[in-house]
């Protein structure tokens, strides 16, 4: 039986977490996949994943290749057959701060789902990605959701939100 969000919580006894994972969930829009597009430099992305994953490409018509990717799981894919930047390793928690932040701004029902949270840890749930996210038992850096709330704690302070 595959893990499901319900499952986390009730194993980890976890309240005031909240777990979001595919974009059809309650919180669904933090997810990179969700329907919600941003527009950078000019530049129309389907989602947050398209930007993210286009800022890897070292070649233009890379970028291109994977923006235009019909779907974020297939820009995600392509992402892996391009020439990676040399420096993604040390650059990539900042793009995806600035990936939240073009889909913070650009959408008001992001911003409202955001406040929404309070003060509750928010958690990518995921059974593979340790970096991004966390599993069921609670392995993993959660580093999706540390930028949301660390979007949320400056938003507030800025009274954005």
């Amino acid at each position: 039986m595959l893990a499901t969000p319900i499952m986390y919580l009730e194993r980890n006894s976890m309240s005031n977490k909240i777990l979001f994972c595919s974009p059809r969930d309650k919180y669904g829009c933090f997810s990179n996949f969700s329907q919600h597009a941003i527009i950078v430099n000019k530049k129309y992305y389907e989602t947050s994943e398209h930007y993210y994953q286009a800022c890897k490409a070292v070649r233009e018509e890379d970028h291109e290749f994977i923006r235009l990717a019909p779907t974020p799981k297939l820009a995600k894919t392509r992402a892996y057959t391009i020439e990676c930047i040399t420096d993604w390793p040390d650059v990539r928690l900042e793009i995806m701060k600035c990936t939240i932040l073009a889909k913070f701004y650009q959408h008001t029902i992001i911003q409202a789902a955001l406040e929404s949270t309070g003060n509750a840890e928010l958690i990518e749930f995921s059974r593979k990605d340790h970096f991004w996210g966390q599993d069921i038992n609670g392995i993993g850096e959660n580093w999706l959701g540390k930028l949301w709330m660390l979007v949320r704690s400056e938003m507030r302070a800025l009274k954005t939100i």
